[in-house]
């Protein structure tokens, strides 16, 4: 089901329709497919094919945290950003490191929830540890500014070279500048 939903999203072999993506990628839904959940709620949230009130319903029972993205852009979903932090709290307490992301973001903008860089560290290292480049270099960013962490050139490096080598573009830079740097001293 999923494979087909992705064939009728995209018109690969066959003639490109968002109704039929979006019963194919529901029935995978409903099968526990990750993807296809996924890829269901970007299509909720980018408003093809369903009406707005459906988004919801299907977003609560699969894609918490999409509907935390929709409800922090605030895309036709009267969510506040305190349910925001709700639904990227419920995927990154499962394990799902983008949602660690988007919570610390969270945390590190004081959106739906009080300010905290000690709680965005936190997630982000709980999505670094996981793979996830931009938790990696954002966590290195952290170690450099000493932001809810005690500041260390050293943890932000070894940071840096994790996402650096996942191919993470400014990870890489600030990786270069910070062994260049080291090499001048």
């Amino acid at each position: 089901q999923y494979n087909l939903g992705l064939r009728f999203a995209t018109g690969l072999g066959v003639e490109q329709s968002d109704v039929k993506a979006v019963e194919r990628y529901q029935k995978a839904g409903e099968q526990g497919i990750a993807q296809a959940q996924f890829n269901l709620g970007l299509m909720f949230a980018n408003g093809h094919v369903v009406e707005q009130s459906d988004k919801r319903n299907w977003f609560q029972k699969t894609a918490q945290r999409s509907l935390g993205w929709m409800s922090r852009r605030r895309r036709g979903v009267s969510e506040s950003d305190i349910q925001a932090v709700k639904w990227y709290q419920k995927a990154a307490e499962q394990g799902h490191a983008p949602a660690q992301v988007n919570l610390a973001v969270m945390y590190a903008s004081g959106r739906g929830v009080d300010f905290s860089n000690a709680k965005a560290f936190e997630w982000y290292q709980r999505a670094a540890e996981q793979g996830l480049a931009v938790a990696q270099h954002n966590l290195g960013l952290m170690y450099i500014k000493g932001s809810g962490v005690e500041q260390s050139n050293v943890q932000a490096l070894e940071w840096f070279q994790k996402a650096a080598a996942q191919g993470h573009a400014e990870a890489q830079r600030l990786f270069n500048d910070m062994n260049h740097q080291d090499s001048m001293a």
